[in-house]
């Protein structure tokens, strides 16, 4: 997390290592870790988005990179088969080997190891039992109503486990030169299915990127959990490492599958920046929606247009303009993700005690994502101005279908009956099913005056109503 942003981010990104959850037998899981951090960002009153890492490509140095595989996981694969000697074709071969020995060829700096590694074979059929076991283990941990409101999204990483860009591009066979080779469609799926299990977390898919990264369309990890995502109506987005340079990589999949640009209609699409956002001339000047822009200002188009929910500074640096960053900023927050609104409410002025009576709201979306968790409901509270009584009333619809660029989407409530005569205070706010923990209340996007936080809600005034 950069520090500079720190204050105002609402989600933290947590990386950890499958050796850090299963460090001394299979099926031993040890998740006070993870738990420990997703508990602090969410005492911290932020979300926690969860990357599981199964590869390291080097060792040691400045980075203190240690081995993300477990060593009973080596030991077990060592006295279960022999090395990998051939590179395979990419179609799941090599097949009844376990391991390679890897160099790593894209820099290695003072006190790193990058010689003669240990890295697993991605096609080996007892690695992918041990990942699905791995995501199952998530799945039965943290995809519940007590955890679910505490983590923003899984991060399915697009190695099955491993890193993308040098991460992956430099990682070669020992004495060889040979690209490690990556995993089958066939394995793909595997790992993609057992996401595709999640219940309430959304699940969000990892576009590979770097040198190897120009993936045969039909084979893409992230186009197979876009599309069944929608078939079995399942929370899956996207992320990129690199909001700011992967135009080039998002493009050809936009154009060869296009349902693929609505993907963010079911699940939030996130990413990270690196510097090229602030070269001059920046790749994101050039897009078509900069509208002369440049720099950030140009990159605030681009996250619109991609209808991005959030995105991570990571180690980006703090750029020498602080005021003009800021002022990028400010304006992505006024536009990103959900802005949910009442764009017009129909509430009687005056009202019989007792008298059951009808109200509409139509609510918009200003945004640039929808609400992606399903636990949430427009709710309108009527406070009796003089005891402070106050009855709060669920408006049937689902707050998931209200989508930016779209008509109001109007949500209706009959029967409603109010027994004290007097003055009522009506106000509306978004409430959420008591079985999930929340980390922060949902806000609607009306003016910070007219709202207030009662309880666990934030009610935004509409209107006042008189009962005789």
């Amino acid at each position: 997390m950069n520090r500079s942003v720190d204050a105002i981010a609402t989600i933290r990104y947590i990386r950890l290592q499958w050796s850090l959850l299963e460090p001394d037998a299979d099926n031993e899981w040890n998740f006070a870790p993870l738990d420990s951090a997703i508990e602090k960002s969410a005492s911290d009153g932020k979300q926690a988005a969860i990357a599981v890492m199964g590869h390291t490509p080097k060792l040691g140095g400045r980075s203190r990179y240690t081995q993300a595989i477990p060593r009973w996981y080596l030991e077990a694969a060592e006295a279960r088969g022999p090395r990998c000697t051939e590179v395979g074709d990419g179609g799941g071969l090599p097949r009844g080997c376990t391991h390679y020995l890897t160099d790593y060829v894209l820099g290695c700096q003072s006190g790193e190891t990058c010689q003669g590694l240990w890295t697993f074979n991605h096609n080996d059929d007892a690695y992918i039992r041990q990942q699905v076991e791995l995501i199952q283990a998530l799945r039965e941990r943290y995809d519940t109503p007590d955890w679910a409101g505490r983590i923003a999204y899984v991060d399915v990483r697009g190695g099955l486990g491993s890193w993308t860009e040098g991460h992956v591009d430099g990682v070669r066979l020992a004495g060889s030169g040979e690209q490690w080779p990556m995993p089958s469609y066939e394995n793909k799926v595997k790992i993609a299915e057992a996401y595709l299990s999640f219940e309430y977390l959304p699940i969000v898919a990892n576009i590979r990127n770097g040198g190897m990264a120009r993936e045969a369309a039909v084979e893409s990890q992230w186009v197979y959990l876009c599309e069944q995502g929608r078939r079995r109506n399942k929370i899956v987005g996207w992320r990129t490492d690199g909001l700011d340079t992967t135009k080039y990589l998002i493009d050809p999949v936009f154009s060869a599958h296009p349902f693929m640009k609505d993907c963010w209609k079911q699940g939030p699409v996130h990413g990270e920046l690196n510097a090229r956002a602030l070269a001059d001339p920046s790749p994101v000047d050039r897009d078509p929606w900069s509208a002369g822009r440049t720099q950030y200002f140009a990159l605030n188009k681009r996250m619109e247009a991609w209808h991005v929910s959030g995105w991570s500074t990571k180690y980006h640096p703090y750029p020498g303009d602080p005021e003009t960053y800021r002022a990028a900023l400010d304006e992505w927050r006024a536009i990103g993700g959900y802005r949910l609104g009442v764009s017009s409410a129909a509430i009687p002025d005056a009202l019989e005690a007792g008298t059951p009576f009808q109200m509409s709201i139509d609510l918009r979306n200003s945004g640039t994502a929808p609400v992606y968790r399903r636990w949430y409901r427009l709710g309108v509270r009527f406070e009796h101005l003089e005891t402070g009584d106050s009855i709060v009333l669920s408006l049937p619809g689902d707050l998931t279908a209200v989508m930016p660029d779209e008509p109001p989407t109007g949500l209706v409530a009959k029967g409603a009956a109010l027994d004290r005569p007097g003055l009522y205070r009506v106000s509306v706010g978004v409430i959420q099913d008591p079985r999930f923990t929340q980390v922060r209340p949902l806000k609607l996007a009306h003016r910070v005056e007219d709202c207030r936080l009662v309880g666990e809600t934030y009610w935004c005034d509409l209107a006042e109503v008189g009962v005789d």
